[in-house]
């Protein structure tokens, strides 16, 4: 019974360590953060490095292309004057 429990020790001992050697080998150190850090938080971003995403040119989504693809797999659009897309399933017909 010793016996399987100190095999069964030295295997855990040596997958953590394959991890960790993964993880310095590939400079993924964020991993030991991760570990250390276990749940998720609102605050996580001053744990963490972040990368900043820069503002692109804003185009307005063609409407009348995701209507059609919309009702070929039987779903009803509903769009108000506030840009607002309500999908409904068609299930009864709308008037």
């Amino acid at each position: 019974m010793k016996k399987i429990i100190k095999y069964t020790a030295v295997l855990l001992l040596l997958v953590i360590a394959a991890f960790s050697l993964y993880a310095v080998i590939t400079g993924r150190t964020y991993l030991f953060r991760a570990v250390y850090y276990n749940f998720a938080d609102i605050d996580d971003y001053k744990i963490f490095d972040n990368n900043t995403v820069q503002n692109g040119n804003v185009q307005p989504p063609d409407l009348s292309k995701i209507h059609c693809f919309l009702k070929s797999i039987g779903m009803v659009t509903v769009i108000l004057h506030t840009r607002v897309l309500f999908l409904l399933p068609k299930l009864l017909p709308v008037f």
